[in-house]
């Protein structure tokens, strides 16, 4: 048995809808033309049923041969045009859906790539991904056949009321006696399980989370052994959603019998009244025929429509929860925030405050000067702020107090984007494009030329191991950086901050995963990434920072020491201890 669809149902369906209208309205023409299409195929379905009726009394029961085969033509033509309006109405209903769906991912990748970095920081990646892929997916299917499919047989159900009326009004209330029944029923099972639907996207979201996080960190646990932990963690996710889905198939599964046993006895009731009001001369025998196809077409509609009850719900569902995305805000300038063309790079932190909740500051009063051209060196344990401190730099998050300056000028003064394009970042573990290794250099300086690349790989190092590549700059690079090694990557992202040629760079410790021969190459590299440039330096080995202009040194959110290497080893302060201990921080 095909296993049906088990979902989330929206919190609120009339926010749900204004969503897909949203993106809907801009083909409204279409929308109305496939209304229109679908009123067409449902009168041709209505007629056919109706003109058997008369065939049967009025043609084969008179053995008018001349007159039937004049009828039959006419069913024959209603056939052929029920058709290509049903046809029709698909092909201009999968234009629409496509050209909605395209819109809704654009705007939704686009909102995405727009949104604070504070709101991405705390959403779950694979929750959403699900939501780019699975959702925006449950919306289409909907669109492509549920919504003509819902509009055609809400239309049918009421055009064979008043078809059956006209037949005959005695047999049609007999036929129609069952639906309050199935009314009733429909709505009590769709209550029953709206709570289990709305809980398995959410399970698939937990699921989908724990197995990018486990098929990324698959290095680590293995390197730890610790597969067997993952695979009982699983069981347990997968067991939960077992159970889950086990109450909503069981839910699916009960509304189809029950809509096939009230339908085989309104069909009973309909043969043994019917056939006593033929015999009493208060129904012909066409009407009887045509009032039992029309039950049997009847509460088809009504299994299609508990069908696509669920495929309704997954799209206004899947609706809501891209709705929740774009309700996130997009990042905002100042209303006075200007672009910059050009700056120095003279960068000054007063008395910063910030937390990224109100429960626990993060930073305390916190006052950096970094003057241009000089390198800044920011050292400290594990957790005391130094990487919020670049979060603030970049413009990632704001401070609750304090005020940040880059010129003499108030950072809110200048547009985040335009202030960032300024910046070039060497992280420690380095993100590298799955594409080629042109296309990742010159990710931040598309215009820059083939022989500005070679000059900045060849500066970094990296050229010659460029060279001996088959494709050489034309190799793409595996998912995760796989054909490469974790120094060539180092180097890559180097010599991308080379070639970008921005006035203010940000290196988190770039050596800290290499071998010594890698090292070297990296430091000499950084030596001509620095020159000219505001360098800010998260140190990890305080050995690689002996000559930076100034360091910083940061415990539990406040500077507790700053000066040159000389200056705090001469202090025998807290910089003193931690360079004679020898540890990475």
């Amino acid at each position: 048995m095909r296993r049906r669809p088990k979902v989330e149902k929206a919190k609120d369906p009339r926010k749900a809808v204004s969503l897909m209208w949203n993106n809907l309205k801009h083909y409204k023409f279409r929308i109305f033309l496939i209304f229109i299409l679908v009123i067409l195929t449902g009168s041709f379905s209505l007629v056919s049923p109706y003109l058997m009726s008369i065939i049967i009394d009025r043609y084969i029961a008179q053995a008018d041969f001349s007159g039937l085969s004049i009828m039959s033509a006419v069913l024959l033509g209603i056939f052929i045009f029920r058709s290509l309006f049903s046809f029709f109405q698909q092909f201009e209903m999968i234009k629409v859906s496509q050209n909605t769906l395209k819109r809704i991912r654009v705007n939704l990748f686009s909102h995405i790539q727009n949104l604070a970095y504070s709101a991405i920081d705390k959403m779950k990646k694979g929750d959403l991904l699900s939501r780019i892929s699975n959702d925006v997916e449950n919306i289409n299917n909907f669109l492509t056949s549920g919504f003509s499919e819902l509009a055609s047989n809400i239309i049918f159900i009421m055009g064979t009321v008043i078809a059956m009326l006209l037949l005959n009004w005695k047999l049609a209330l007999v036929s129609l006696s069952v639906i309050p029944l199935i009314t009733i029923l429909t709505i009590f099972l769709t209550n029953w399980t709206r709570k289990v639907f709305r809980q398995h996207q959410k399970v698939v979201g937990e699921l989908s989370n724990f197995l990018e996080e486990n098929l990324v960190g698959i290095k680590t646990i293995k390197s730890f052994g610790y597969e067997n932990n993952a695979n009982a963690k699983f069981e347990i996710l997968n067991n939960k959603a077992r159970g889950i889905e086990f109450k909503a198939e069981l839910a699916s599964l009960i509304l189809p019998p029950t809509l096939h046993a009230l339908s085989g006895i309104g069909i009973g009731l309909i043969v043994l009244l019917g056939s006593l009001l033929v015999m009493n001369g208060h129904a012909t025998i066409g009407a009887l025929a045509g009032i039992i196809v029309y039950t049997r077409r009847f509460f088809h509609p009504f299994r299609a429509l508990a069908s696509l009850y669920n495929q309704l719900q997954s799209a206004l569902a899947g609706s809501e929860r891209v709705k929740e995305i774009h309700l996130n805000p997009g990042e905002k300038d100042h209303p006075q925030a200007e672009d910059i063309d050009r700056i120095s790079g003279d960068i000054k932190l007063e008395n910063i405050n910030f937390s990224y909740d109100q429960d626990q500051l993060i930073l305390k009063d916190v006052d950096i000067t970094v003057q241009h051209g000089k390198t800044i060196a920011l050292v400290g344990p594990t957790g005391a702020g130094k990487t919020t401190v670049v979060k603030l730099i970049s413009r990632f998050y704001e401070p609750d107090s304090g005020e940040i300056t880059v010129d003499h000028k108030n950072f809110r003064q200048i547009k985040k984007r335009s202030f960032r394009e300024k910046l070039s970042v060497v992280l420690q573990e380095p993100f590298i494009f799955s594409r080629s290794i042109r296309d990742n250099l010159k990710y931040a300086n598309a215009s820059a030329s083939d022989e500005e690349m070679i000059e900045s790989c060849k500066i970094a190092n990296v050229h010659h191991f460029i060279e001996q590549l088959p494709d050489k700059y034309d190799t793409v690079i595996s998912e995760e950086s796989s054909n490469i090694s974790a120094g060539q990557k180092q180097l890559l992202s180097i010599a991308r901050a080379i070639l970008a040629d921005r006035p203010i760079t940000i290196l988190d410790e770039a050596t800290s995963n290499v071998d010594t021969l890698t090292e070297k190459k990296i430091q000499e590299a950084l030596k001509h990434l620095s020159k000219n440039r505001t360098n800010i330096v998260i140190a990890h080995r305080l050995s690689t920072i002996k000559n930076a202009d100034l360091i910083v040194v940061i415990d539990h959110g406040e500077i507790v020491e700053s000066g040159n290497h000389q200056d705090l080893m001469a202090k025998h302060g807290y910089y003193y201890k931690m360079y004679l201990a020898g540890e990475d921080y």
